[in-house]
């Protein structure tokens, strides 16, 4: 009995989407993880976690996000606004790297 418990604990949930927009999702890893698993990214992933979201420059303008929202889960808030725990979706972020290379270049 204590074996199958252990048995069902270890196999992982597949991701079952329940409309066909829905992607699966479900491959999360923390940070630390994430440099080791895409080492390319290892010294910037944190600069690009705190620019996913809109946010406002020294000079006070708001400045749009680079997108990778949809791959970052924030995990135990505090009162500084600190998190507790950065998970960042591969799968999620994988996507989100080739939506950057696809895209045209502005440069003016």
């Amino acid at each position: 009995m204590k074996h199958e418990q252990q048995a069902r604990r270890a196999a992982p949930a597949p991701a079952v989407a329940t409309k066909p927009e829905q992607k699966r999702t479900g491959a999360w890893v923390d940070v630390r993880t994430f440099g080791e698993l895409r080492p390319t990214f290892k010294n910037r992933i944190r600069y690009l976690i705190e620019h996913a979201e809109p946010h406002y420059n020294a000079k006070g303008e708001r400045v749009p996000g680079n997108g990778l929202a949809r791959a970052i889960a924030k995990i135990g808030g505090r009162a500084d606004r600190k998190y507790g725990t950065i998970l960042i979706d591969l799968i999620e972020f994988d996507e989100w790297v080739d939506r950057q290379r696809l895209e045209p270049i502005n440069v003016e």
